[in-house]
């Protein structure tokens, strides 16, 4: 199976727009999200199967 991989800041990007994608995803990949959060179970919340990874990332803004 083909794998695809998901690098985020925040969960809330996660969720604002990616959640219906990941879940079609899975269907014919493994799909794994690098993210910035401090709950690891989000993913699992919303109902999708992909693997998580949570960590720390740093964002720069730039105005």
């Amino acid at each position: 199976m083909k794998k695809i991989c998901f690098v985020l800041t925040t969960d809330i990007a996660v969720k604002a727009f990616l959640l219906n994608h990941l879940q079609a995803l899975t269907r014919q990949y493994e799909v794994s999200v690098i993210v910035g959060t401090d709950d690891p179970s989000f993913l699992a919340e919303h109902g999708s199967r992909p693997q998580s990874f949570p960590c720390r990332l740093p964002a720069k803004y730039i105005l």
